[in-house]
């Protein structure tokens, strides 16, 4: 729709208004030459229920510097839109330590992915608790079927059987008492196995960080 420019230099519809509803209703003058807003208040912009601007077009005088409204806080049950990235609980502090190796699934439904080892305890279960958390095989329990360790001080990664009521198994025999692993070993827990891939050891460690 075809909008008219007064002298003033506000836009409006003309057929809903005979002559600028702006002018009108600050007091200035008609014959008001284009960009002379000496003693004319600018009339307020038309807000959303959101605060935003919309519908006026209004050319800023000179010199004038334009500012993008301030958001006001939601109202009652109103839904904003918010920008995060949340950790799950269990790669929280993953993501804060350091990787001392990794569990690459072999078989199972997580084939191809890799699960970071942090130093200390690595819970293994279905739960996004767990430090290893591992989606998709009902035969894992929920929290802490399996725990891995690594030992910082001594160098070495232990396999241990927590609450799962199905076992552990290392390299085809059950995981019944602290077993220490080596590289490369096969881990199966429910139906899903992983190959064991340490980066840390007798000769490479965090220092410090671990």
């Amino acid at each position: 729709m075809p909008m008219t420019r007064c002298d003033s230099g506000h836009y409006f519809d003309p057929q809903a208004h005979a002559s600028c509803p702006y002018c009108r209703r600050v007091g200035s003058p008609a014959d008001a030459p284009v960009g002379d807003t000496r003693g004319v208040r600018p009339a307020p912009p038309a807000t959303s229920d959101l605060g935003e601007t919309r519908g006026i077009f209004e050319t800023p005088s000179r010199g004038e510097v334009r500012r993008a409204p301030t958001p006001r806080p939601p109202q009652g049950d109103e839904t904003v839109g918010v920008h995060a990235y949340m950790n799950r609980p269990g790669e929280d502090s993953a993501m804060r330590s350091p990787v001392v190796g990794w569990l690459v699934c072999t078989r199972g439904h997580c084939r191809g992915q890799d699960f970071r080892i942090i130093p200390g305890r690595n819970r293994i279960g279905r739960e996004d608790t767990n430090e290893i958390s591992i989606d998709g095989d009902g035969q894992i329990s929920r929290e802490a079927h399996a725990e891995l360790m690594y030992d910082s001080k001594r160098r070495v990664f232990y396999l241990l059987h927590k609450n799962g009521k199905n076992l552990t198994y290392r390299n085809d025999d059950p995981v019944l008492a602290p077993c220490e692993l080596t590289a490369r070993d096969r881990i199966e827990i429910g139906s899903t196995e992983f190959l064991f891939i340490p980066l840390c050891g007798p000769h490479f460690h965090w220092g410090e960080w671990t």
